[in-house]
C-alpha cells in the first residue's frame, strides 16, 4: 500500500483509517489487495494482475505491478518537474 502511496499527489486519498486493515486474516488481506490495485489502476498503472497474485505472492505479476506504478511515479515527477521549469 505504501508503493501505491509513492505515487499519490495527494495523501489524503488513501483511506489508511477505513479501507486498510492490518491483514491479520484472509479477509483483511484480500481488501488490501483489491484497494491497492484499485488505487494504482485510478493513478494510471498499466495492472495485468489480480488480487489473488498478491495473496499467492505471485513473483512475476508482482514484480510487473512494481514496475508499471514505478513508471508512473517516475513519468508523474518528471513532468511536474518540467512544468516548474
Amino acid at each position: 500500500m505504501h508503493l501505491v502511496a509513492a505515487i499519490s499527489s495527494d495523501k489524503k486519498e488513501i483511506d489508511w483509517e477505513g479501507l486498510v486493515t492490518k491483514g491479520d486474516d484472509d479477509e483483511g488481506k484480500e481488501t488490501n489487495a483489491k484497494y491497492a490495485i484499485t488505487l494504482a489502476k485510478k493513478y494510471g498503472c498499466v495492472i495485468f494482475m489480480v488480487w489473488k497474485d498478491v495473496l499467492e505472492v505471485n513473483k512475476k505479476m508482482l514484480l510487473i505491478f512494481m514496475a508499471s506504478v514505478f513508471d508512473v511515479a517516475t513519468n508523474t515527477n518528471t513532468s511536474a518537474v518540467q512544468q516548474q521549469e
